[in-house]
């Protein structure tokens, strides 16, 4: 399994699609292997409420894309940042 959500689209390896086809190459090559991704038509929010994290676990997570310690200035910075204000916005 791997954790794609509807957002992760923006890219190419972030769609429906791109799973499709490396689940057909799993399968044709390893037999048993399948890759999904059970959340790519839910968005982050819908996703943390459906799995019921608890907000103490969420907190410790970050997406940055330039190091191990949230920049809060890149996009996987401020996808997260926005996910959290619209979490908690609709709560």
């Amino acid at each position: 399994m791997v954790g794609s959500v509807k957002t992760d689209g923006f890219h190419k390896d972030g769609t429906a699609g791109f799973y499709e086809r490396i689940n057909e190459l799993m399968s044709y090559q390893e037999g048993h292997v399948r890759i999904t991704a059970p959340a790519i038509e839910l968005s982050s929010v819908e996703l943390i409420k459906t799995s019921g994290i608890p907000n103490s676990l969420l907190h410790w997570a970050h997406s940055c894309h330039t190091g191990d310690i949230a920049c809060g200035e890149c996009r996987g910075c401020r996808k997260y940042q926005y996910t959290l204000r619209t979490l908690y916005d609709k709560q």
